[in-house]
Order: structure tokens, then C-alpha cells, then sequence
């Protein structure tokens, strides 16, 4: 994103919600309990890394991926052994939160920063796709109601699959959003990029398998009324590239 486009007095406000959204979702992370999905994901991914069991009863749940993020800042922590003898998510998360040695509170906390940050960096997505729609000032008020929407706030600052679903839902619509307005092929392979990463968060991102295809079809129907030489297996070939990355 290209600050320079922007004013001071919105460069400020751009400043002021990410530190709204960072103060805001830190002091929800610390104070906050542990939540009933959260003590069965909490740890889940360093239990896999460790042992590599993707019959691990937390994975039949969800996909991994967001188990392998609410890990990343758990690595250095040295859990028991016993943790990795046991296959059950709910007695490993009990184990972990209130038996490793560790404050619960820095367990939990550690366990919801990356999601934190995520929700940093989808401000800024927001942002950026709104100024792309309907200019700067659009974009400012998107960001807006993006740092004070109730359910990011909710959601932002859990280490479960929700909010990271959204993520790479969003992402992945903005960079085939670009794809169809300006036909590079870096968004192409962005798109199919952040797909994958959406289905390794959660099933209910499958909607946008038919959402891509559809609005492909639509935009091909659409450019060959323009220029009727425009070949099918072009369109098909994309949607290919697209898969492939994903897949």
C-alpha cells in the first residue's frame, strides 16, 4: 500500500485505528478467559508438528491451519512429553493451560497474538480495497467500521478458526477482484495462493469455489460481447491456474 497517496490528516487516522485495533484486541486477548473452542485448539498445532498425527481428533474438527498459527509464539515454550502421548485435544489443552508449568494467562495470550496481527493486516486490506472501489475517503470510513465492528472485535482476538477463515475469505476475493479488472497474472497466482490458505482454515470456505467459477464465467460472457474472438479454453485455463495454486 502507497502511503504517499494519502494525507496527513489521514495518514493519522490510518495510524489511530491500527493502534485502536491493537490496544483494543490486546487488552481483550489478556483479560479474557479461555474460551470453550479454544482449550481443544490451544496447542493442537504444536501437538502435530511434534508427533505428525493428522488423526489427532482436533483436526477432524477443522483444518490445521489455524491450529499451526495459535502454536507459533507456544514453540519455544517446553511442554511435558506426556502431552504427546495422549490423542485427545480437550485433555492435551487442559494439560497445557493448567499443568505445563506455564502461566495460563500467557498460554492463552501467546495463543491469540497471531490473530491479533492478522487483524492488523485484514485493516489494511480493508482499507485498501475500499480506496481501490470508491477512493481515499471510503476507504478511511471502511477502516472505521472495521475497528469498531463488534464482531471483529469479538472474533480478532481468539485463537480459533473464524477470524481466519475471514481473512483469507477477503483476501482471496480482493486479489480476484484485481485479477478480473486488470488480467496480470500475479493476481492470478495470488488468488489461487490465498484459496489454498482459505481452505486450510475452514470448510465453509468451499463458497468460494463456485463464487470464483461463476464470476469467471460472468466476466468471460461479458468481455467476449466485446470481443467475440476471445477463446473458452483461455477462461478455462485460468480457472486451472487458479485450482492448481489452490490445490
Amino acid at each position: 500500500m502507497n502511503f504517499k497517496n494519502y494525507k496527513k490528516r489521514q495518514k493519522f487516522l490510518i495510524i489511530s485505528f491500527l493502534f485502536c485495533i491493537l490496544l483494543n484486541n490486546l487488552i481483550i486477548a489478556y483479560r479474557n478467559s479461555v474460551t470453550w473452542d479454544e482449550l481443544c485448539y490451544i496447542g493442537t498445532g504444536k501437538y502435530i508438528l511434534k508427533t505428525g498425527n493428522l488423526e489427532y481428533n482436533a483436526v477432524g474438527y477443522h483444518p490445521p491451519l489455524s491450529y499451526y498459527l495459535n502454536s507459533l509464539f507456544l514453540v519455544p515454550l517446553d511442554f511435558k512429553q506426556e502431552i504427546y502421548q495422549v490423542d485427545d485435544c480437550w485433555k492435551n489443552g487442559n494439560t497445557i493451560l493448567f499443568h505445563s508449568g506455564y502461566s495460563p494467562i500467557l498460554i492463552v495470550f501467546l495463543s491469540r497474538l497471531p490473530f491479533i496481527l492478522l487483524s492488523l493486516i485484514l485493516s489494511l486490506y480493508v482499507l485498501r480495497f475500499a480506496h481501490k472501489l470508491y477512493g481515499a475517503k471510503s476507504g478511511l470510513f471502511a477502516m472505521f467500521l472495521y475497528t469498531f465492528s463488534t464482531s471483529i472485535l469479538s472474533f480478532s482476538n481468539l485463537a480459533i478458526t473464524d477470524f481466519l477463515v475471514t481473512f483469507f475469505v477477503f483476501v482471496t476475493i480482493y486479489y480476484f477482484y484485481n485479477f478480473i479488472i486488470d488480467h496480470k497474472i500475479k493476481n492470478l497466482f495470488l488468488t489461487g495462493i490465498f484459496l489454498g490458505m482459505a481452505q486450510l482454515s475452514k470448510a465453509t470456505s468451499l463458497v468460494l469455489i463456485p463464487l470464483i467459477i461463476s464470476v469467471a464465467l460472468f466476466d468471460f460472457y461479458k468481455r467476449k460481447k466485446i470481443s467475440p474472438k476471445i477463446n473458452p479454453a483461455d477462461l478455462i485455463f485460468k480457472l486451472f491456474i487458479i485450482f492448481f495454486v489452490a490445490f
